[in-house]
């Protein structure tokens, strides 16, 4: 039995991507390329403020390179795979974007939302 796919567009559960709490004017914003240390900026206050790491998929694809996307098969299959920040950070470093001690402030930036979150 073929199905209408509309049909199972419709039936599919909410779009995880965008949280009730996204502002449109959030993923408006967020650049399409990445070439500059102020596009990363705001890719990443992006993700602060919807707090969804799907958020740096498009970018990781796009960034990824045939031996980086064997590389990141090998760790999902051996249980070990990078959140999508850190693949992100990762990427951006290696593509000399950003630096080791942006990827520090970014890190200590994530922590401290964390603890903000959880007080």
């Amino acid at each position: 039995m073929t199905t209408n796919p509309l049909q199972t567009l419709a039936k599919s559960p909410r779009n995880a991507y965008i949280r009730p709490s996204t502002r449109i004017s959030d993923m408006a914003r967020i650049p399409d390329i990445i070439d500059t240390k102020a596009q990363v900026d705001t890719i990443f206050d992006a993700f602060l403020a919807i707090g969804d790491g799907s958020i740096f998929t498009r970018h990781i694809e796009a960034m990824s390179d045939e031996a980086s996307r064997s590389s990141r098969a090998i760790m999902r299959g051996s249980g070990n795979e990078l959140a999508p920040l850190d693949e992100f950070l990762s990427l951006t470093l290696n593509r000399k974007i950003i630096t080791i001690d942006d990827v520090v402030s970014y890190a200590t930036r994530y922590s401290n939302s964390l603890k903000q979150s959880a007080a």
